[in-house]
């Protein structure tokens, strides 16, 4: 998904971009640690695409249930020297495809939970 462009951004245009940028950089987080530990990431190229879902499901499932077990000790801290941070960034200046209507649609949905809770908390 898209971020709304940088320029003459609405309130709530920022809250949803600062809010999606949040929520990427868990997932980029998440994707640069787990091939330390599961070196089958490393190999998903190799995978035929009608399994990759299943086997990033599994992983993540894992991941989850060994820091339940083990804790976090071993596992990296997610900081800007862990998570390329500024890389999120790029995002808004992607804009040679346009998005279709329903993908609008739904960034405008998202926007407006992100703006509810904002204003309930």
């Amino acid at each position: 998904m898209r971020l709304y462009p940088q320029r003459n951004l609405s309130p709530e245009e920022d809250i949803f971009n600062k809010n999606l940028t949040r929520a990427r950089q868990v997932v980029e987080c998440a994707f640069g640690i787990m091939p330390g530990k599961w070196r089958l990431m490393l190999k998903m190229t190799e995978v035929h695409p009608d399994r990759v879902d299943d086997i990033v499901k599994c992983v993540c499932l894992l991941h989850n249930v060994i820091i339940d077990k083990e804790g976090i000790k071993d596992w990296p801290q997610q900081t800007e020297t862990t998570c390329n941070v500024s890389a999120n960034r790029r995002f808004a200046t992607l804009g040679e495809n346009r998005g279709a209507t329903r993908a609008h649609a739904i960034r405008d949905t998202l926007k407006a939970y992100f703006v509810s809770r904002v204003n309930t908390h």
